[in-house]
C-alpha cells in the first residue's frame, strides 16, 4: 500500500465510520484507499483489541457524538 495522504486517511476514516453495516463490511467498501488486510497499518491493534475490534469503537461513538452536537446546538428542541 503506497504511503496514504492526510485526505486520503480521512476520507477512508469517514467512509468507514459512517458506513451503515457493521464494521468489517465498513472496511470492505473502503478498500479502494486501506485494503481489509492492511487496516492495521493505519488503525494499529492493541494489547487487547484487534484493529477491527478498535475501529468498532469510533464507529461506535460516532454517532453518539453527533447527537450531542445536535443536542448543545438545538437545547430547546432536545429538551
Amino acid at each position: 500500500m503506497p504511503e496514504l495522504s492526510l485526505a486520503g486517511l480521512q476520507q477512508w476514516m469517514q467512509a468507514v465510520v459512517v458506513h451503515p453495516r457493521g464494521t468489517t463490511a465498513a472496511a470492505e467498501a473502503a478498500q479502494a484507499l486501506v485494503p481489509l488486510d492492511r487496516v492495521g497499518e493505519v488503525i494499529r491493534p492493541s494489547r487487547t483489541l484487534t484493529s477491527l475490534e478498535r475501529l468498532e469503537i469510533y464507529r461506535g461513538m460516532y454517532p453518539l457524538r453527533m447527537i450531542e452536537a445536535l443536542q448543545h446546538d438545538y437545547e430547546a428542541l432536545a429538551h
